[in-house]
């Protein structure tokens, strides 16, 4: 299969009349419903739609009480108040609204990321074989969803000041770096295979923006860990944290602006190729 060339501009794609949704008429279940509410279209859908949700609603509720469950549990049972696992941190700490801006908003961007590229891959997978793009498409999309979850429950940092406690190790101690470290390489591992894997159609694709964004992250990855190995009263101040992350906040904007336009680019090109034929 030859892929589109996505770093040339493509011509704009003329989109057909969007078709109207439609339940089929001549499902059984549908059809049943006439039988009980006769020539009452609205109660119909109604009745017709909990029917074809009716799992759904059950995993949401099953989820809901699981969630009420253990939030009791944790409640009367442990010294965990149940009301910081539910509300907004800003509100427990006594905070004030603002606290954490850029970071919630790069928390929203690597969620922009993760679910346009998984959602475009879902839409161009073929039933009978699956292409090396949407393959990369899943692919980058878990790898950014798994960034997201580091970043959101800042695993990395959680675990390095973990050892430092479960070990006793000392405020100047760097045995706890090796923690975050590893997660950092970690990263960088999976990455790697990722591009190493679907370079052919990597090369295809806004390259420079994926390595503006790279570049980025890498150089708050260094600044993180440069801040405890480096000696430099600029990186152990304040003007150190916001370099960081400013250049955090900088690379997840390019990886969304990389994620969203190849997801794009994706579809109107399987558009134009549909319309050819």
């Amino acid at each position: 299969m030859v892929y589109a060339d996505f770093s040339r501009r493509r011509p704009e794609v003329e989109l057909s009349r969007e078709p109207e949704l439609r339940i089929p008429a001549d499902d059984a279940a549908h059809d049943g419903l006439e039988t009980w509410f006769g020539r009452t279209p609205l109660l119909q859908e109604l009745i017709y739609q909990i029917q074809t949700i009716r799992f759904v609603l059950i995993a949401v509720l099953l989820v809901t009480l699981t969630a009420g469950f253990s939030l009791t549990y944790l409640q009367t049972q442990t010294a965990i108040d149940a009301l910081d696992l539910i509300v907004d941190p800003s509100y427990v700490g006594e905070l004030p609204a603002y606290t954490g801006l850029y970071s919630s908003l790069g928390i929203l961007a690597w969620c922009v990321s993760a679910t346009a590229c998984m959602l475009c891959g879902a839409l161009l997978r073929d039933e009978r074989t699956t292409t090396p793009l949407v393959r990369y498409l899943m692919s980058f999309g878990i790898f950014t969803a798994i960034l997201c979850l580091d970043d959101l429950f800042l695993v990395h940092e959680e675990g390095r000041m973990f050892l430092a406690d479960l070990f006793n190790f000392s405020q100047t101690s760097k045995a706890p770096l090796v923690f975050e470290a590893v997660i950092f390489l970690g990263y960088v591992a999976i990455g790697g295979y990722i591009g190493l894997t679907y370079w052919s159609v990597i090369r295809k694709t806004e390259v420079l923006l994926l390595g503006a964004a790279v570049a980025s992250l890498g150089s708050s990855m260094v600044v993180d860990v440069g801040m405890f190995v480096i000696p430099s009263n600029i990186l152990h101040s304040s003007i150190g944290d916001v370099m960081e992350e400013l250049m955090k906040f900088n690379g997840i904007l390019l990886w969304m602006a990389y994620a969203v336009r190849l997801s794009n680019q994706s579809i109107r090109s399987r558009m134009s190729e549909t319309n050819a034929e």
